[in-house]
């Protein structure tokens, strides 16, 4: 039987997650104050507007700085800003480009955006071309800050981002110290679509539902975002889309003014076979002439198919892999900004991922990995055990681990596991070293149940790790089994033995050997209850009735039990 394709995006937003400036957002507009360098204070006479520079035809290139912020310093003595200006900016033969500085944490004062606080203080106002926008001075603060960053979501300063002007933005590198001010003026040329022609349209990038998918090899409903940059209203367009040597073309009819945008949906297409394939949208008219934007005209996504050939249990200590490079069969690095996944740095192959570097992993940025697609159909107990190695870097950087998984293929998404902070640390130390594991005792075995996924087919299950700057992350060993007593022999002929069942409040152990850790799981794979150096009973008389799932980490391995709680 057939089923609709779904797809998981990268940018899929958890409840931990920090938003951030991403490729594709649309720019709100805005208008704040500047500050007046001779007179030390805001002037009030005017607003910086940006859709009016925008309408100008003029790409903004914005720096969201902090005075305290080093990075932000540096970058600001490196010229960059003062450069394009001075070469683009208003007067020049280019005139094409108009740059702005916005303080949105320390500049409370002119003392505070001048660097008169003190050695962390930078002086941000010296010598600059450009309008700097102090958002904590009045009439800036309160509301105009909390606008602009609603509309604006950034997390690490400084934040530098191009918005084009057709309105969409595009992130820079982070703190700009390998950019000139030429490189910066070719990218907008070569990325911003021109605005001056009467009929064209611009593909929106990342708004496809194909941005980072990862598909089961059933059928694709593609959809993608068209905005008008023509002068002209759009009113029709030939809208063709290419995949897995098939072809699809819609005509679009609508009224859409310049810059605005709408989703267009094809109909269904099917995949085939087995790997990465481009998947193309053109536009080949627009109100009944040629696309005008030739340049433009076009979007391609990499998708990902997998055959139909499941499996059911796997083992991968990763060796030989380099992660940014290759990975395992099967496996998909789905989010991976600037190659933060990263090989072994110690003895053995592990995934890692680079949260500590000061210029690393935004906060709240995210890598995300999936593992092959599975088919549970005969999996009594499906679960997932894996070895993880970390060590804080501070108590207030908190970074975060979480596996999900899926059991529609990734249109909705179930959490079995989620650390993070202390709760991930094996020993509990805090180093503002980096570090990364070099013994395999400094790893410990985690482990997450899978209840939902028991008899699915098309289950799909990830790792998100989540930044939060804090310290690197190590995983290994990861294992998906069923931990039915049926499936594993080892289980089957453990000595360990559960007593009263049901019960009420005690449940005694019977078991010779030492147990490491005893995690409690109720039917749906929720963890209820852990315990370390555990003794020969545990108190369960704060469960709820019903049927809980008991994982025994010990020497002989992992041993699994069910009880129910009367």
């Amino acid at each position: 039987m057939k089923k609709v394709l779904s797809f998981f995006v990268a940018m899929l937003a958890l409840g931990f997650c920090s938003a951030q400036i991403t490729d594709g957002m649309y720019a709100t507009d805005f208008h704040l104050y500047e500050v007046d360098t001779a007179a030390h204070a805001v002037d009030t006479s005017h607003t910086i507007d940006l859709y009016s520079m925008l309408n100008d035809y003029k790409t903004v290139f914005i720096n969201i700085a902090a005075s305290t912020c080093a990075p932000c310093g540096v970058f600001h003595q490196s010229g960059t800003f003062q450069t394009l200006i001075s070469n683009y900016g208003p007067g020049t033969t280019a005139d094409d480009t108009r740059a702005l500085v916005i303080e949105a944490k320390n500049g409370n004062s002119w003392e505070a955006i001048s660097g008169q606080l003190g050695d962390d203080y930078w002086n941000l106002v010296e010598n600059i071309n450009y309008p700097f926008i102090p958002m904590l001075m009045e009439p800036n603060y309160p509301d105009l800050l909390n606008s602009f960053s609603s509309d604006y979501p950034f997390n690490h300063y400084p934040t530098l981002f191009m918005i084009c002007p057709n309105r969409i933005i595009y992130a820079l590198e982070r703190d700009g110290s390998n950019n000139t001010a030429e490189d910066w003026h070719d990218y907008a040329l070569e990325t911003c679509p021109c605005v001056t022609h009467n009929n064209a349209v611009y593909f929106v990038p990342n708004s496809s539902n194909l941005a980072s998918a990862y598909f089961c090899d059933y059928e694709i409903t593609p959809a993608v975002t068209i905005q008008n940059i023509g002068t002209d209203t759009l009113t029709s367009a030939t809208i063709i889309a290419s995949f897995n040597n098939h072809t699809d073309t819609i005509q679009w009819v609508g009224a859409l003014p310049q810059f605005d945008y709408e989703e267009v949906t094809f109909p269904t297409m099917t995949g085939s076979g087995e790997g990465d394939f481009p998947f193309t949208f053109t536009v080949i008219t627009v109100n009944g002439v040629a696309n005008e934007d030739s340049i433009h005209n076009s979007d391609t996504y990499s998708v990902r198919l997998l055959s139909e050939s499941h499996i059911s249990t796997i083992e991968e200590d990763f060796s030989g892999f380099e992660f940014g490079h290759e990975t395992p069969e099967g496996w998909t690095v789905l989010e991976n900004p600037e190659a933060y996944f990263t090989y072994s740095y110690v003895s053995y192959d592990t995934i890692e991922i680079m949260f500590f570097e000061p210029l690393a992993l935004d906060s709240g940025g995210k890598c995300e990995i999936a593992m092959p697609l599975f088919d549970f159909s005969n999996t009594d107990i499906p679960m997932l055990q894996f070895d993880i190695a970390y060590w804080q870097r501070y108590d207030s950087l908190i970074d975060r681990l979480a596996v999900l998984y899926s059991i529609d293929c990734g249109n909705t998404w179930i959490t079995a596991y989620e650390k993070s902070g202390a709760e991930l640390s094996k020993t509990g130390i805090v180093t503002q070293q980096s570090w990364l594991p070099d013994s395999v005792e400094e790893f410990r075995t985690d482990s997450a149940m899978l209840s939902q996924a028991a008899y699915q087919q098309d289950v799909v299950i990830k790792f998100v790790y989540t930044s939060g700057r804090g310290n690197n992350l190590a995983i290994d060993n990861v294992k998906v089994f069923d931990a039915s007593p049926v499936s594993i022999n080892v289980i089957q002929n453990s000595e360990l033995t559960i007593y009263p069942v049901p019960t009420t409040d005690v449940l005694y152990i019977n078991y010779n050997n030492a147990i490491k850790q005893l995690d409690v799981y109720d039917i749906n794979g929720r963890c209820v209850g852990k315990y370390g150096n555990v003794q020969r009973s545990i108190n369960v008389s704060n469960l709820s009735s019903g049927t809980y799932i008991l994982n025994f980490i010990t020497e002989e391995g992992l041993i699994v039990k069910k009880f129910v709680k009367e």
